[in-house]
């Protein structure tokens, strides 16, 4: 008699797991309808339309019509809120069926539990932002911003890894808890850290079991000088000694005064102008070459001989004291197409037709290039830690970018608009 105990409670085990597994995977309305008494007293799992709801009567419960992809309908009997017409929704339910006595067998499913959406089982992940911007910050100081992960599937996000490509700007202090149940989020502090004047950016990647390929956050910051170590507030503020020795040396030695304009240029990263058209008009009067240069407060050119082939189109700054001025430069002959290089370092001599240097401290020495190939231009990035912009976004390093008339590029403080 207990053995006979003992295999009836194995079977009835046996059953309920079989019943748990199979409400797990959902099941095809047509399958229901084809064969109901298979699926009688199952806990099923269907999604589709609602195309019909029916308030409860004194003789009736509530139901609704729930239509799947392939138009196959099943009525749903529900004690909850009522659901919304045309919205999708996901139904667990316990299936009955009713034999009558023409042989017909009505059948229905009496819900458990209803979710917005298909019946998805894997997770989701969320971002609340995907582009994260620190501003200014002063150098080696730090600034702290956060993001949050979210899981709007319905299993568990299992993170591996959260990374950073540029390391030496910006810190991560990932969460202890990197498994979101649906439903819930985590939040993830990034640190950016300046120890360098310039503009920094990075992608931060999240690696997860997500569905969907949702996990990269980009990420900028800008950097500026701290105040009370600029020179300008040095001589103003910072003693009658001090600013004796400046404007004597200011206004009584010129060579001082270049060489100090040179010194407070890499203290500060301000471009002393007068120093460096000085230092260039020298190298124009040793040099062989008569050619006569445009030099601006933005920007310097050489003028192009006759016999150098100009670069197509023409280029206006827009931005600072020399707004509305308008220039052309000459063109290289490379493998890669006709070049034009782009930066703050001073070019070679045999360069120096293909070349606009930038006064600006923010932008790299070999910051960009334009190039001209098949009839088309492009602007090429060549900066890692100072950036180049073509209509307000970011050119990657090494990539390239297509102009047209009226494109706005924009190295550090100078934006220039190429007109074809």
């Amino acid at each position: 008699m207990k053995m006979y105990h003992v295999q009836k409670l194995i079977v009835i085990a046996l059953l309920l797991q079989i019943t748990t597994s199979f409400s797990q995977e959902q099941t095809r309305i047509s399958s229901i309808i084809s064969n109901p008494l298979r699926f009688s007293g199952e806990v099923v799992k269907i999604s589709g339309l609602v195309r019909t709801y029916i308030p409860a009567s004194s003789s009736t419960t509530a139901y609704y019509l729930l239509m799947d992809d392939y138009s196959d309908v099943i009525q749903i009997s529900t004690s909850d809120t009522p659901p919304v017409t045309n919205q999708k929704y996901c139904v667990t339910g316990i299936l009955y069926t009713i034999s009558e006595t023409n042989g017909r067998i009505k059948f229905f499913v009496s819900e458990q539990a209803r979710y917005d959406g298909a019946c998805n089982d894997y997770p989701i992940i969320q971002l609340s932002q995907t582009n994260l911007s620190f501003g200014k910050v002063e150098l080696h100081s730090s600034k702290d911003l956060s993001f949050v992960i979210s899981n709007s599937g319905r299993s568990t996000l299992n993170i591996t890894n959260i990374s950073v490509s540029n390391k030496d700007a910006f810190e991560l202090i990932n969460p202890e808890i990197l498994n979101i149940k649906p439903g819930n989020s985590i939040s993830v502090k990034v640190i950016y850290t300046p120890k360098e004047e310039g503009n920094y950016s990075a992608i931060i990647t999240i690696t997860s079991n997500a569905s969907n390929d949702n996990g990269k956050i980009t990420v900028v910051g800008l950097t500026s000088a701290i105040w009370w170590k600029n020179p300008i507030f040095i001589v103003l503020f910072g003693g009658g000694l001090i600013l004796f020795i400046l404007l004597f040396v200011l206004l009584f030695n010129n060579k001082k005064n270049v060489e100090i304009g040179k010194a407070t240029n890499r203290k500060t990263d301000m471009l002393n102008l007068n120093s460096k058209a000085s230092v260039r008009n020298n190298q124009e009067t040793n040099s062989a070459s008569a050619n006569k240069r445009t030099e601006y407060e933005t920007v310097i050119i050489d003028t192009i001989p006759l016999t150098i082939r100009s670069f197509p189109g023409e280029f206006e700054i827009v931005s600072g004291i020399d707004k509305g001025k308008r220039f052309n430069v000459g063109s290289k002959s490379t493998s890669e197409g006709q070049i034009v290089n782009i930066g703050r370092e001073q070019p070679d001599p045999s360069d120096m037709f293909f070349h606009i240097q930038l006064k600006e401290n923010t932008v790299g020495r070999k910051q960009a290039q334009l190039i001209e190939l098949n009839g088309k231009v492009y602007l090429k990035n060549l900066g890692t830690t100072n950036h180049s912009f073509v209509d307000g976004k970011e050119v990657l390093p090494e990539q390239k970018v297509e102009l047209f008339s009226g494109s706005i590029l924009q190295f550090g403080d100078v934006r220039i608009k190429y007109h074809q």
